[in-house]
């Protein structure tokens, strides 16, 4: 999952995305949707906030919901907190 953020629209600030439904099959069809690749799935929703601190570890090839470094950042972050492979994988935005 190298190279730059993808060709995904973010939505602004505040915008309902209650209605949303994302899926793209072509990176479905590529990589297996683990609890190891779920984010990098993610990262390319139009629900992913590329100023997050996630992002920034990503950035430094780190992984992006390692605790031990998230635990030190402030602002806005993402954690992977259930999971029933290989159909469920709820983040939250915190």
């Amino acid at each position: 999952m190298e190279g730059g953020p993808p060709q995904v629209v973010a939505q602004p600030p505040g915008t309902d995305m209650t209605g949303i439904c994302f899926k793209d099959q072509l990176w479905l069809s590529s990589y297996p949707l683990d609890r190891n690749l779920v984010f990098d799935y993610f990262a390319i929703s139009p629900f992913y906030d590329w100023t997050c601190n996630n992002e920034q570890l990503r950035q430094r090839a780190i992984h992006p919901l390692d605790i031990s470094h998230l635990s030190k950042m402030t602002g806005t972050e993402y954690m992977l907190t259930e999971v029933t492979e290989p159909h469920l994988f709820v983040i939250r935005r915190k």
